[in-house]
């Protein structure tokens, strides 16, 4: 110590500009370091906000890509016929993932109220009528009630609490297993109607003017539906917007409150019975042969798997990848967020290049300064490494202390200088989604928690936290570590080799 404190003493512009030089590189660092930390807790708080949602899709894209290169027609026609699809056998072996906590696997279908009324939706009430070009009027009726038919009750809206259980209970696992004619309606449905649980109701599969076709070619169209019986009354945060334009256009079965939900094999049985009428319509209508008298296998519409934490969705695609057939893939909104978080990235990249950068300049610095004064090069590698050392120490250790006061002093003006950049950088690549349409909660474009730039950018805190400062004195001690060592080391091998020469 003794050593050092004359050292320092003698030679104290040298003293100085080492101070000078680890105060300024160590500022540049903490604030690098504090700015990577900042980017990469917003990042992961925009990870952990989004829903922890992966879906089971069609790659449609890579399909066509795929069969637009084929010029022969036939062949063509033959890798069409074996357009990708949703397997059911691949979602219930997905769905048995531990890390799976809810599953909206859903097929949907649009239908008519038989005798009670759909919650009104718009500006239109979903009925009207045209002239056709022969001058006679046509009657038309949009489908008004949505059946959505879920083959596993543990529903994403019900482990999130987005649906509350109102009367009556939800579906449960023997309803699914036995195909019960059992339905949960919302609350809005029940007010309206008057319905309760135990209570009955019909929705039709055909509308007005394709029953009355129907009819008139003869046929008995009473079983052309379902008969449900109510199980339990949900209200639900889904919601649309009345003024939003598409409020004003939207068919009734597009709105949240005309949602009923029933078992996925109700809704299979239905069908199949109910085809062998619509077969014998088109019979009669001299139409037999353009239509498919097989009853088409049971697809979903959609499969959304909601998994124990966001943070876990890049594993459980990895893990379950060898599960899916060609062109189908998991979907963990990984593009958004990307989009989302690319300015970060960036200001990540940009920090860890400069803290690079800036370590190895300080041990060049450092290293040459130290062969410099260096003044006898017949001491052995080990004097030489403790003498280099001795003369850095104080000098690096006031320089990063002093850094440290200063990294925390300009931290706030540092967060508001690259919030300002972060605010005007482009935060989603391509076009913004379409204005607001949340019409269906079935909806694939749903099933991710959509969080704005605004939201992301106030969990952005530049701030000297224990590790940062960690982080900064640890790059020091590299630095004079390194610094020291280099010179000490080649002057030693010098020395030796000049000692052999001799």
């Amino acid at each position: 110590m003794k050593q050092m404190w004359n050292d320092i003493k003698q030679h104290k512009t040298r003293t100085t500009m080492f101070s000078a030089a680890f105060f300024v590189s160590g500022i540049l660092l903490i604030l690098s370091l504090a700015v990577s930390s900042a980017a990469q807790t917003a990042k992961t708080f925009a990870r952990k906000t989004m829903r922890a949602a992966v879906s089971y899709e069609v790659d449609h894209d890579g399909f066509w890509e795929h069969i637009s290169t084929i010029d022969d027609d036939d062949e063509f026609s033959r890798e069409y016929q074996n357009y990708p699809h949703l397997s059911q056998e691949t979602a219930e072996m997905i769905a048995e993932d531990e890390r799976v906590t809810a599953v909206n696997f859903i097929t949907s279908a649009p239908v008519y109220s038989s005798g009670f009324h759909h919650v009104p939706a718009g500006s239109e009430d979903g009925i009207g009528s045209y002239i056709d070009e022969g001058g006679g009027e046509v009657f038309w009726q949009e489908p008004d009630i949505m059946i959505c038919a879920v083959r596993y009750p543990a529903l994403i809206e019900i482990a999130e609490g987005t649906w509350t259980l109102r009367e009556g209970r939800f579906l449960d696992d023997s309803d699914t297993a036995d195909a019960s004619p059992n339905a949960l309606i919302t609350a809005e449905l029940a007010d309206l109607n008057g319905l309760k649980p135990g209570d009955s109701f019909r929705v039709d599969f055909a509308g007005s003017r394709e029953a009355a076709d129907m009819e008139s070619a003869g046929m008995d169209i009473s079983g052309f539906g379902m008969t449900l019986t109510v199980v339990g009354v949900y209200e639900t945060q889904n919601v649309v917007d009345p003024q939003s334009e598409q409020y004003w256009t939207m068919s009734p079965c597009e709105s949240p409150a005309n949602t009923v939900v029933i078992p996925a094999g109700t809704l299979e049985r239905e069908l199949a019975e109910d085809q062998a009428l619509e077969q014998e319509y088109w019979r009669r209508q001299g139409a037999a042969g353009n239509r498919n008298e097989e009853s088409p296998e049971p697809e979903p519409d959609s499969v959304v798997f909601l998994i124990d934490d966001p943070l876990h969705t890049e594993a459980f695609i990895k893990d379950n990848a060898g599960k899916l057939a060609d062109y189908t893939f998991l979907n963990d909104g990984t593009e958004r967020f990307e989009a989302l978080v690319r300015p970060l990235d960036m200001s990540i990249f940009f920090t860890r290049v400069m803290v690079g950068i800036l370590t190895a300049a300080m041990i060049v610095i450092v290293a040459l300064a130290s062969a410099l004064v260096i003044r006898n090069r017949k001491e052995k590698t080990g004097q030489l490494y403790r003498r280099i050392l001795s003369m850095l120490v104080i000098p690096a250790a006031a320089g990063l202390i002093l850094a440290l006061g200063a990294g925390t002093a300009l931290s706030s003006g540092t967060e508001k200088l690259m919030s300002r950049y972060l605010d005007r950088f482009e935060m989603y690549a391509g076009e913004e989604p379409a204005a607001e349409r949340v019409l269906q909660w079935i909806s694939e474009e749903n099933c991710f928690t959509e969080i704005s730039p605004a939201e992301m950018l106030g969990q952005y805190h530049v701030r000297v936290t224990p590790g940062t400062a960690l982080g900064m004195l640890g790059s020091g001690v590299c630095i004079l570590l390194a610094g020291a060592l280099i010179p000490a080391y080649l002057l030693g091998r010098q020395d030796s080799g000049t000692d052999e020469n001799e």
